[in-house]
């Protein structure tokens, strides 16, 4: 790990990137994203762009760091317990908007196409249990990724789902992240409701574009404690990029801080007790490597779990082999709007097998507490893992 990319803090030209056969389709690519004028993922991009993931896989980065993520059912403390929250969604930051442009920069992932699946599970790190992920592209149009992430033995999991709108914006590219995280303990009842902060894509024009979060991110809890966490765009002249900080409060006292964080979220990070003017390490990506993901064989695989949906385009990726990546990728998509045709003339309706949704307040059968989202009002309801933790300890 590192801090070895291309996120504007070094000036090696790294258009170089781009291989000189591939400038000029390069070109093109970038004029069609400037001229587009709706949400860029319904643009085709060339293969020599993509990175070889499927989209619905970034979801298992929220599993980088099992150990905290277990941790959290730890403290006695209901303000420890939301410090622990804060710290576990830290850690998720690192792997889900940075770690792939280390020593490169940021490519496209794969569109999740409908009802594909991407199924793991992380290792046991330092005691705390076997943590399991499924995760489900729950809808085509508009596109949204459901995943469900749990440790049994520490009675943590987590339903989440995201959807992404792009648009051209200056020179970069921002994608504002729709949907939530609902994390809840079984121990006490605990809800936990995170939203996601949006992205910019920046450095287009050189061919070496790397992720800059900005704004804001709410992690709210049906205890009454809060985070809020800014992340700040580097300033025109000076500074670094990638800071960012967090405020831990109560709701019945808002100008009152219990814990200020701060630092950069792709490093190290630090908090202080307000209380005894302490400070301490929050969390070091540079130091803390991410938990082993273990995925079933190709050849166990279901037809439509990811890395097998999409074997043949990353094969011909890693070969540099782009018109039959191309090639392959559009047999995939083809083949969806076949699908869908198929389903429309027939009159039938697709089905989720993993996940159900459940609209607001009747989440999770949760009655206490309802969550309203400040970034979307249309963003109502929650996508739900048919068989959650909680369902599993009722039956």
């Amino acid at each position: 790990m590192g801090d070895k990319t291309n996120n504007g803090e070094n000036s090696a030209d790294t258009a170089a990137d781009i291989a000189p056969q591939y400038k000029s389709s390069f070109t093109s690519f970038l004029k069609d994203v400037a001229s587009f004028t709706g949400d860029l993922s319904a643009l085709t991009c060339p293969a020599f762009l993509l990175n070889g993931i499927s989209l619905l896989e970034y979801s298992a980065y929220w599993a980088d760091h099992p150990e905290l993520f277990a941790a959290i059912s730890v403290p006695e403390s209901p303000a420890e317990r939301m410090v622990a929250v804060a710290r576990w969604f830290t850690s998720t930051l690192y792997g889900s908007y940075f770690a792939r442009c280390v020593g490169s920069s940021e490519k496209k992932p794969y569109n999740p196409i409908l009802g594909e699946q991407f199924l793991c599970k992380c290792s046991d790190v330092d005691g705390c249990g076997e943590t399991l992920l499924a995760s489900e592209q729950v809808s085509h149009h508009p596109p949204i990724s459901a995943f469900y992430i749990e440790n049994t033995k520490a009675g943590v999991y987590v339903n989440g789902h995201c959807g992404q709108k792009s648009k051209f914006k200056g020179t970069s590219i921002q994608v504002i992240q729709t949907g939530r995280v609902t994390l809840r303990l079984t121990q006490n009842d605990e809800v936990y409701v995170v939203t996601y902060p949006d992205l910019y894509i920046r450095s287009l024009f050189t061919g070496s574009p790397f992720l800059e979060l900005i704004g804001t991110t709410t992690i709210e809890c049906s205890n009454g404690y809060i985070t809020e966490f800014e992340f700040l765009g580097k300033p025109w002249f000076g500074g670094k990029y990638h800071k960012f900080s967090g405020n831990v409060y109560h709701k019945d006292d808002p100008k009152t801080s219990l814990y200020t964080i701060a630092g950069r979220w792709m490093a190290d990070s630090t908090i202080t007790n307000c209380a005894t003017d302490t400070t301490e390490t929050f969390f070091d990506a540079t130091t803390q490597p991410p938990a082993e993901r273990i995925v079933a064989p190709l050849e166990e695989q279901k037809d439509n779990e990811s890395r097998k949906v999409w074997a043949k385009v990353t094969e011909a990726l890693q070969s540099q082999d782009y018109p039959a990546a191309n090639s392959y990728k559009s047999e995939i998509e083809n083949a969806q709007r076949t699908l869908r045709k198929e389903r429309a003339d027939k009159g039938e309706e697709w089905k989720q097998s993993l996940f159900h949704f459940l609209s607001d307040p009747a989440e999770e059968n949760l009655n206490t507490f309802q969550y309203k989202n400040k970034s979307s009002s249309s963003d109502i309801g929650a996508w739900v893992y048919n068989d959650s933790l909680h369902l599993k300890n009722r039956s």
